[in-house]
């Protein structure tokens, strides 16, 4: 045969096809019991998922279900860790759409300035409104939310798994030992019904203990004991 005729031209263009398809060829771990593919995915790491998403529709299919999620979580191949929210990120979470009613006046920009030139004057003001509110209203702190007469956090932890935020731990905190005489019940009364409810019945009135044990909630006098 010419090795230059057009048959075997097309002759050596299927072989470089097939020998390319072989080369990418998943079926062998792609055609195994879906309980075996999902013990052997789920080691690998949560950085290299989207990889292995793109590989074929079995990888994705194994990968994106409810049996593969669990296996990872049960077996201990499931990457877990927290975020602290940081008092701006809350604020960018209530107010998705930044700071409201926004708009170019008088003298933020010239006359004659272009249509870029107004929309990144009305960039610049946009932020600065939305860092003006953050310090106004008590986002400023790298523990959340701060109430501004009492000094409390609000403080949201993610629980993020395998990269994804799958939850949230609330928390407060209380500044009871930073001053003197710090209003306890009227600073947890301020924050809600139910923490002012656990103020009063496990600390007096400067946020001192008043049981020996919470699990025993053996009330006493003044300050907590020891044990």
């Amino acid at each position: 045969m010419d090795p230059y005729s057009d048959e075997s031209s097309e002759k050596a263009a299927e072989q470089q096809t097939e020998g390319h398809q072989s080369h990418h060829d998943y079926g062998g771990f792609a055609s195994l019991p879906t309980d075996v593919l999902i013990s052997i995915l789920c080691r690998s790491p949560a950085a290299d998922h989207a990889s292995l998403r793109d590989t074929c529709k079995s990888f994705r299919t194994t990968i994106d279900s409810a049996a593969y999620k669990g296996e990872r979580a049960t077996s201990g191949w499931a990457e877990v860790s927290t975020h602290l929210v940081s008092g701006s990120e809350l604020y960018d979470r209530e107010n998705p759409n930044g700071p409201e009613d926004v708009s170019l006046s008088d003298g933020d920009v010239d006359e004659d300035a272009t249509e870029e030139e107004r929309a990144a004057a009305l960039r610049w003001k946009i932020a600065g409104n939305r860092l003006e509110e953050i310090i106004e209203y008590g986002y400023s702190s790298e523990l959340g939310y701060m109430d501004q007469d009492y000094w409390y956090n609000d403080i949201t932890v993610d629980v993020v798994v395998d990269g994804e935020r799958c939850g949230s731990i609330d928390l407060v905190l209380l500044p009871r030992g930073a001053y003197h005489n710090y209003p306890f019940h009227d600073a947890a009364d301020a924050h809600s019904s139910e923490l002012q409810m656990v103020g009063v019945r496990f600390f007096d009135s400067v946020g001192r203990l008043k049981v020996r044990s919470i699990k025993n909630a053996e009330l006493i006098s003044g300050e907590a004991g020891k044990g």
